[in-house]
């Protein structure tokens, strides 16, 4: 049984990881915990198995290869936005592969369907253009938009205004060679606005969803936080199966990693100036870049409301390289330990080398309490990419 946990204690007022080498780990780092990835898969497969939905894990949030491989026995599948993704999947997955990108290329579009049981095309024009060309064995969906979300940013909002995601009602023609419909609207959010979502969308789509094999209610559900309602959920794919005789398909992303990831810094520097600042081996524009385009605020091990308070800072030139104020019970030392949690989901797939920092390797804390080497970048990964 897959049960153990990283477990976080205070030692001397560093945070430290039990029954891990954590010590001896070069930062900075990402840990990734397998017990309770697979925890939270098989709350997903609960919810497969009690609504014969399909949930599928969205690889543009978390794409490494040996977890989306555990996958295979509790997903339905994974999706991909792209042909390198989709040959990733392809590669490890055994399940379904669901493709969707705001424009294909006709290049690609071969070498994608050969991989694929799904194609969701984003237009209408592109639809046509294509349609043709597709397999007989590929079940080709169109992504619809139904003017409706509730999220703030809007760099996350697929229906802000002029947005280029998906078909509104008065566009759609015959459904001739179409199985399904996709729509993506939610960010983060639970089964409350997936409901207020789905009125909107059978307001307005609801008249062709007889006609159609399935519908793809897309990721943004937040489906293993402790707090999600999932009974409500059942009961709302159960309704929309029953009632339109599709087969509903979730494809969450941070969803399925929530709490999965670590990343382990160290402090470099501390400055006073208006207050106390603390340097870090780390970077938020560069390894953990939605502290800056969300913005939001990860959470450290130990963090407290002490009365040692620090700006935590990233090692980049780039003045807004910040991931905020953090309080502690005891001072912070050079060399010290900063371990920010859940930074799993958009990290790894959206890191990059600015400034020439290092890429965080990657471990593998896994499920029999060893810590693992999974990726070790060096200089190479950073020279290579330049030409």
């Amino acid at each position: 049984m897959c049960s153990n946990r990283i477990l976080c204690t205070k030692k001397q007022g560093l945070i430290v990881l039990k029954a891990t080498k954590f010590d001896e780990v070069k930062t900075p780092a990402y840990i990734l915990d397998e017990a309770q990835y697979i925890n939270n898969l098989k709350r997903l497969k609960y919810i497969q198995d009690r609504t014969g939905c399909k949930i599928l894990l969205a690889i543009k949030a978390f794409a490494n290869p040996d977890y989306l491989a555990i996958s295979n026995d509790y997903l339905s599948g994974v999706s991909t936005s792209s042909l390198y993704e989709t040959q990733l999947a392809h590669s490890v997955i055994t399940n379904d592969i669901h493709v969707y990108s705001p424009a294909f290329k006709a290049e690609e579009l071969g070498p994608i369907q050969s991989m694929a049981n799904h194609i969701v095309f984003n237009s209408w024009p592109q639809w046509l253009r294509y349609r043709d060309l597709m397999s007989k064995q590929v079940s080709c969906g169109i992504r619809i938009n139904p003017a409706y979300s509730e999220i703030d940013q809007p760099l996350y909002d697929p229906c802000r205004p002029r947005s280029r995601f998906g078909v509104h009602p008065e566009v759609i023609q015959s459904l001739d060679g179409l199985s399904g419909f996709h729509v993506h609207a939610l960010c983060g959010q639970h089964v409350d606005v997936l409901e207020r979502l789905w009125g909107h969308i059978d307001d307005q789509f609801g008249q062709w969803l007889p006609d159609l094999e399935w519908i793809n209610l897309g990721g943004g559900h937040l489906l293993t936080d402790p707090t999600y309602n999932i009974d409500r959920l059942i009961d709302l794919i159960t309704m929309v199966q029953n009632r339109y005789g599709v087969r509903v398909i979730l494809e969450p992303g941070t969803g399925v990693v929530v709490d999965v990831g670590y990343l382990v810094a160290s402090v470099l520097d501390i400055i006073e100036r208006d207050g106390l600042i603390a340097i870090l081996d780390t970077s938020a524009t560069a390894h953990i870049p939605d502290i800056l385009e969300m913005p939001y605020h990860p959470r450290i091990l130990g963090q407290s409301q002490g009365k040692y308070t620090y700006q935590l800072t990233g090692v980049t030139c780039l003045s807004g390289d910040i991931i905020g104020d953090y309080g502690f019970d005891a001072p912070l030392a050079i060399g010290d330990r900063v371990v920010f949690e859940d930074v799993a989901p958009y990290t790894m797939v959206k890191n990059t080398t600015f400034n020439g920092i290092a890429l965080p390797d990657i471990y593998n804390y896994t499920c029999e309490k060893k810590l693992v080497s999974m990726k070790k970048f060096s200089y190479s990964d950073f020279v290579q990419r330049l030409g």
